[in-house]
């Protein structure tokens, strides 16, 4: 059997049909079926879904050969990336060598590129980059869901707030944004709004501002920068609802940027429920479907001056997915939009089966027509916002609130009212996973985001 079936036999399932949302006792699986649960899979199998350059380190270190760790991580920008697929590859296995690996080149990082307290790539030239700083940051923060190691944690929220120590904020168009970042002598960069770069401090500062474990968790000045520099890229949008590459660029409606920026509001509207924010990737989705067919798609020197100059790469494809998928474009046409990807790149369909896998809301089934639903080992994200509590998983069976369980099926919402400090068990229809949950604050009302449940 071939790795790519066997990872589909363990960990990738038909979406369960259900049917309604009422207060009733729950026991057992959500169908008359018992369903098997995802298990754990040998690294061989996995390996594939990689990048091949980390793969060939991690195989590296597990065979026991010396590692030039300087000339390897001199050469890289974005520390973040192998980070994180370590620590989703011992997710995957529940194989304690692959967290091992994943803890030491983060400590190898923290100790040889941390120059007075900012961790900045030899590339950079002694630029703090936002987007360099944001990016990187976030992915240690997946690495950290998959790990539960403090000591990652611990490093974001060290930068983070090294970060809103040196980087001043300043009014710009109207918002109070960061800039570009530092040179070298520490004065702050341009502070022009570029979408994507601010979206990326948004989905960072909320990640943590969600985080129970985090020093930042509830903090309200990260929540203003969230709210700042969100609204600041979204302020772009025009009245069609393209979105400029940048303010210098301001008639340019950028496909690759657009729809990388896109994935990214998913992340933070995802976690705050924020209806603004939730139509304007509508938007964009609509206007990445419409302006940029499968036959055209992406800004060429023929569309000047919408272009500055080709970006044809595979992940700015694949990038626009999560605005379809919102927007409503049709399960075919994202087939096929797939298909003209691999069909242009076809080593890019290694990386497919968990491009989305940490929104946990896009169903792998929209990928491909070949493909099943994945679901896999980890929690829920639970937010809560203006009395509102978000729970977001790929396919939440039921809610047990006190003595009684909800049974999540085609209503996205519960209105129950919760106090601080009550619990609620919140159990994954397919694995049959149980996660309990602790409120906060105040509660009204509980929100479902999953594979059944797209945001509203």
């Amino acid at each position: 059997m071939s790795p790519a079936i066997k990872i589909i036999v363990s960990l990738l399932f038909f979406l369960i049909g259900i049917s309604s949302c009422a207060e009733h006792e729950v026991e057992g699986p959500a169908s008359d079926e018992e369903i098997e649960a995802p298990k754990y899979l040998d690294y061989s199998e996995i390996k594939a879904y990689f990048d091949p350059e980390y793969i060939a380190f991690i195989d590296s270190k597990l065979g026991g050969y010396e590692i030039d760790y300087k000339s390897y991580f001199d050469k890289i920008s974005y520390f973040g990336y192998i980070v994180r697929d370590c620590a989703l590859i011992y997710h995957f296995t529940g194989e304690d060598k692959f967290k091992k690996i994943c803890v030491e080149i983060v400590r190898y990082i923290k100790e040889n590129y941390t120059v007075d307290g900012f961790l900045l790539p030899k590339t950079t030239n002694g630029y703090w980059n936002r987007d360099i700083f944001a990016r990187t940051l976030r992915l240690y923060y997946e690495a950290y869901e998959y790990t539960c190691e403090t000591e990652i944690l611990t490093i974001i929220d060290n930068q983070i707030a090294e970060w809103i120590a040196h980087v001043p904020r300043k009014y710009h168009n109207g918002y109070n944004i960061f800039p570009y970042g530092l040179d070298p002598q520490k004065q702050p960069l341009d502070y022009e709004i570029d979408p994507n770069q601010n979206l990326v401090i948004a989905w960072l500062f909320s990640s943590v501002y969600f985080c129970k474990e985090s020093r930042f968790f509830k903090d309200e000045l990260l929540q203003n920068i969230v709210y700042e520099e969100t609204n600041a890229a979204i302020s772009l949008t025009t009245a069609a609802g393209e979105l400029p590459l940048c303010e210098r660029y301001v008639n340019c409606y950028d496909s690759n940027y657009g729809g990388y920026s896109a994935t990214i509001l998913y992340c933070v509207a995802q976690l705050w429920g924020n209806r603004q924010w939730i139509d304007v990737i509508k938007r964009w989705g609509n206007w990445l479907y419409t302006s940029f067919p499968v036959n055209h798609p992406w800004n060429t020197k023929e569309d000047w001056p919408n272009w500055v100059k080709d970006r044809h790469y595979a992940s700015n494809l694949a990038e626009r997915i999560p605005a379809f998928y919102l927007s409503g474009v049709s399960k075919q046409y994202n087939w096929n939009w797939v298909s003209n990807i691999i069909q242009l790149f076809p080593d890019y369909d290694r990386y497919l089966y968990l491009k989305f896998y940490g929104l946990k809301t896009i169903p792998t089934s929209y990928l491909k027509s070949s493909y099943k639903n994945l679901y896999g080992f980890d929690n829920p994200t639970v937010t809560e916002v203006d009395k509102t509590l978000r729970v977001i998983w790929r396919n939440v069976e039921s809610i047990k609130i006190r003595n009684a369980i909800y049974s999540c099926h085609n209503k996205h919402s519960i209105s129950i009212s919760l106090r601080q400090g009550e619990k609620i068990a919140i159990k994954e229809g397919i694995t049959n996973r149980v996660s309990d949950y602790y409120v906060t604050g105040e509660v009204e009302k509980i929100v479902i985001v999953d594979y059944s449940h797209p945001m509203q």
